[in-house]
């Protein structure tokens, strides 16, 4: 059964939006006896059995080493090839996997003379599962769903006794494809959509931080600064797609991820059918607002028009009295607020400091107290914005980005 990531892993706040499931480490092609007997009396007996479903015991030399050990079942004597299973396998591989196959696999002669097909190291992912498919090993063959059950019961126990070499930085995940989503399938669409995969791939970098690379999910960020991709062929919408992460490049500070490279490659069908190298780095969530505070000042100088349909209420009053007027926003930005406000009477606006609250609908509200600056013309008032707390500030800044457009004429 496939597991869905939790969305806060890749930061959304929709389910709907996530994209990934399955997300696991590459399995350990063996685990030394050690490991077994630490997971039998630290686990549930559920995931237990679990994982002598995906592990088997081997008491014999094998290309993985001498002693006993559980083999990943995909290991195992079975996969050896009959001339005729060798033979299919290789005329099913395009020329350049064909060539890797034939040098992992060496002929023998068994005690009737017959030639059999051994694995005489151990083989990519992509390949074994192809070999397993077309030399007829299905039933040797682990689903996903079990795959990342399995990563997660060993991540939980940290690989106890496994060594370091085979605790490899390759991760997969199955692309979760939902055509009823609004977004990418907005029009009809026949093949998954081009920016659908990349975004995929951009969670995938995000989630294997946070699971696998010690990078906080609650007080860190992703910068991503690179996304590079190449596809050789169309993704359909029908079959399984898997995603493979390799770590290229990575640098850590305390055990955590600060800049990660992956080498993303796309799956389906048994054939690779796009490349997407994506790297970013991991910033704490103070250092990410300093860095954003860099452009603050931008905040405070270029005029934001607030959009034609922005459902908001503004509300103004001189600070010595008690009834509020509502007025409505024409401009502003962090240090003005331009307004047009309706006259009670024929008394001219009072020059002192008025109170504001500006409310809007699905961003909450922010207040505050500005002074009158100045009488525009066509009946428009000019505020400067005084004593706004840093926490009222900043729902002023989120309104003003995410609501709010500064006119062309403005930044030429």
């Amino acid at each position: 059964m496939d597991q869905y990531i939790n969305r806060t892993l890749v930061h959304k706040q929709h389910s709907k939006n996530v994209l990934l499931s399955n997300l696991r480490r590459i399995l350990p092609r063996a685990l030394p006896l050690e490991t077994m007997e630490l997971a039998a009396g630290h686990v549930s007996p559920e995931d237990y059995q679990l994982l002598l479903r995906v592990y088997r015991p081997l008491g014999c030399p094998t290309i993985l080493g001498q002693g006993k050990r559980y083999i990943l079942r995909e290991f195992l004597g079975a996969l050896r090839l009959t001339k005729g299973q060798y033979q299919e396998v290789l005329q099913a591989l395009p020329e350049e996997t064909s060539q890797e196959f034939t040098r992992l696999y060496s002929p023998h002669q068994d005690s009737r003379e017959r030639t059999r097909y051994y694995l005489e190291s151990p083989v990519d992912d992509d390949l074994l599962n192809r070999i397993i498919k077309q030399g007829g090993k299905a039933e040797y063959y682990i689903d996903n769903g079990t795959q990342a059950r399995a990563s997660a019961i060993l991540e939980s126990l940290g690989y106890p006794q496994v060594p370091q070499e085979d605790i490899r930085d390759i991760f997969l995940a199955n692309m979760v494809v939902d055509t009823s989503h609004e977004f990418f399938f907005e029009h009809p669409n026949e093949h998954v959509p081009g920016i659908m995969i990349l975004e995929a791939c951009r969670q995938m970098i995000i989630a294997c931080s946070h699971s696998f690379g010690g990078v906080s999910r609650e007080h860190s960020h992703m910068i991503l600064d690179l996304l590079e991709a190449r596809f050789t062929g169309f993704l359909e919408l029908y079959a399984p797609i898997i995603l493979r992460a390799e770590v290229i490049q990575k640098r850590e500070h305390r055990g955590a991820w600060t800049s990660v490279t992956l080498d993303i490659t796309i799956h389906q069908n048994g054939s690779q059918l796009g490349r997407v190298t994506c790297s970013g780095s991991t910033v704490g969530s103070g250092a990410f607002k300093r860095i954003r505070r860099l452009k603050r000042d931008e905040l405070g100088l270029l005029p934001f028009i607030p959009g034609p349909d922005l459902d908001y209420t503004l509300l103004v009053k001189p600070q010595e009295e008690s009834v509020w007027q509502e007025a409505r926003l024409q401009e502003l930005n962090l240090k003005t607020l331009v307004l047009r406000v309706p006259p009670r009477d024929t008394r001219p606006p009072n020059r002192g400091v008025y109170d504001f609250v500006l409310v809007v609908s699905g961003a909450g509200s922010a207040k505050g107290q500005c002074t009158l600056a100045s009488r525009l013309s066509n009946g428009l008032l000019r505020f400067t914005l005084e004593s706004l707390s840093r926490t009222e500030e900043e729902q002023l800044e989120l309104i003003l980005k995410r609501y709010c457009k500064v006119p062309e004429r403005a930044v030429i």
